[in-house]
């Protein structure tokens, strides 16, 4: 066997502004509603399995008067406030995707084949309307988005870009049960790029599943200037400030600690007993030096143990592939042998941290740089 070079050059390319606006996208759509919950609600309404996955994410940069798509689709464009639609978006959808989702709806036979020759109707466009509305209401516990147009995709892309400005175009592959179909998902530039990211919350965090995470213990924190801390040398001793901790009979510590991310300024009281075990309190304390002491926390600043969490450094590993051989294959390795896998390497990767798989993915070319595309999460427990 001989062994070739893995062929870069064959990567998707995916330019840095492709995925800063894909990444902004993401954000802004998960302030409405998760994927998951979108899709599990779009089939409940169908009878029929619904999935769909994001292919591409990129700036529209429409010509007003110019947009090219085909006559039969249809659109329909979503807002909270329909005197303002600077934040609306806009939901379009291949003929017959929608001739598909209004079929199932109704429990009807839905055709093949679709004639996109004859037009976008506007009772089609109407029933894909009053689905997508049905879906917002079951994916929003709060204010649901109203309908604010349907009809022809041409006519109303070009309309909300003149309303809302630039806007930022996701393509979608949405699958009914076995049937595959194009959808795209519009929002003005401006609303995605100011969408803040997705809050910590201990959901977000168990979305990490069986991932260790290490917080360190705090035993004492002293102020210090920067010389201090380059002069030291091997031999020379650090006289810490503040010591809680007590020998024990044992000869082990115990007392009071604090649980603390690496550059968290706050930690959170714990006793340590003298069985190595910890016993979280109830309180926090400031481990940033100020003039008007150091060791005292406000209302806002009492961030809670999840919040920490989010800054403890972790290693991500990017796996290509695995081996698998025989111990005694293994053995008789050495310089030069060529080894046999059993798919090619970069058809699939997969991030791992501490062990634990936490997305699968496939290798891209981002600008001359090797990228990760994220193509699935394991679900949360």
């Amino acid at each position: 066997m001989t062994a070739q070079p893995y062929p870069w050059a064959a990567l998707d390319r995916v330019s840095r502004e492709d995925a800063m606006v894909a990444r902004a996208m993401r954000r802004w759509g998960a302030q409405f509603a998760h994927e998951e919950a979108i899709t599990r609600a779009a089939s409940e309404i169908l009878g029929a399995r619904v999935r769909a996955r994001v292919t591409s994410v990129r700036s529209a940069r429409i010509a007003l008067g110019t947009v090219a798509r085909s006559d039969a689709d249809v659109a329909v464009i979503l807002a909270r406030d329909r005197a303002n639609l600077s934040h609306a978006w806009l939901i379009e959808a291949e003929g017959a995707l929608a001739a598909a989702l209004v079929g199932r709806a109704v429990r009807r036979h839905v055709p093949r084949v679709f004639n996109p020759a004859a037009g976008a109707s506007p009772a089609l466009a109407g029933a894909l309307a009053a689905i997508v509305s049905a879906v917002a209401r079951r994916t929003r516990v709060d204010r649901a988005p109203q309908v604010v147009a349907a009809g022809p995709a041409n006519v109303l892309v070009r309309d909300l870009a003149a309303s809302a400005g630039e806007l930022l175009e996701a393509t979608l592959t949405v699958l009914i049960d076995d049937e595959a179909f194009v959808a795209r998902v519009f929002a003005p530039r401006a609303t995605a790029m100011a969408a803040a990211g997705a809050p910590w919350t201990a959901t977000t965090l168990s979305t990490l599943g069986d991932v260790r995470l290490a917080m360190p213990i705090v035993a004492a924190a002293t102020l210090a200037t920067a010389a201090d801390v380059a002069s030291l040398r091997v031999g020379d001793a650090w006289i810490p400030g503040e010591w809680r901790l007590t020998r024990t009979a044992s000869g082990t510590f115990a007392g009071r600690v604090l649980l603390a991310a690496p550059a968290h300024e706050v930690g959170f009281q714990a006793d340590l007993g003298e069985d190595g075990r910890l016993v979280l309190g109830g309180g926090v304390e400031c481990l940033a030096w100020s003039a008007d002491g150091g060791d005292v926390v406000s209302e806002a600043e009492r961030e809670t143990l999840v919040t920490a969490m989010g800054e403890v450094p972790v290693v991500v590993r990017v796996e290509v592939g695995t081996v698998e051989m025989a111990a005694k294959d293994w053995a008789a390795l050495g310089q030069g042998d060529v080894i046999a896998l059993g798919r090619k390497v970069g058809d699939g990767v997969t991030l791992r941290v501490g062990g634990v798989a936490v997305a699968r993915g496939e290798l891209v070319d981002l600008e001359g740089e090797v990228g990760v595309r994220i193509l699935g999460r394991p679900e949360a427990p």
